[in-house]
C-alpha cells in the first residue's frame, strides 16, 4: 500500500532529461538601425523524458540542428532591453517552450519540455 502511494521525485533521472543547447540566436529589432544585431543563448532543456534527450544529443547531438531551426524560423526580432528583465526572460522562455513542444508533436515524439533555463545571454 505504500508503494501504491509513493511517487518519484521531480529530480529523478533530471541527468538523463536534460540537455544543454549553445549558441541559440534571436534576432533583435532596434528602430533606426540597418545593421542585424542577436542575442546569443545557452539553453538548459529538461524534458519530460529520457527519449527527447537522448533523441536530440545521440550521434554527437546531430539531430540539434532541428532546434536550432525552429527557434531561428519561428522566433521574432524581440526589443534588446526586454530579455534582459525578469518579465522578458520568462516570456522568451515561454515562447521557446512552446516551440520546442510543437516540434516535438511534429516529429510524432510522446512528451514534452518541462522547463528551460537561460544560462548565458550574450548581445552581439
Amino acid at each position: 500500500t505504500d508503494d501504491e502511494n509513493y511517487r518519484r521525485p521531480a529530480y529523478y533521472d533530471l541527468e538523463q532529461r536534460t540537455f544543454e543547447v549553445s549558441d541559440v540566436k534571436i534576432p533583435i529589432y532596434i528602430e533606426g538601425k540597418a545593421l542585424r544585431y542577436v542575442l546569443i543563448m545557452d539553453l538548459m532543456l529538461e524534458s519530460s523524458n529520457r527519449y527527447i534527450q537522448a533523441f536530440f544529443t545521440e550521434n554527437k547531438g546531430a539531430k540539434a540542428y532541428m532546434i536550432y531551426d525552429r527557434l531561428h524560423n519561428s522566433l521574432e526580432p524581440v526589443v534588446p532591453e526586454f530579455p534582459l528583465e525578469y518579465e522578458g526572460k520568462q516570456v522568451i522562455k515561454k515562447r521557446i517552450q512552446q516551440e520546442l513542444n510543437k516540434l516535438l508533436r511534429e516529429q510524432g515524439i510522446e512528451g514534452e519540455f518541462n522547463n528551460i533555463l537561460l544560462k548565458n545571454i550574450l548581445a552581439g
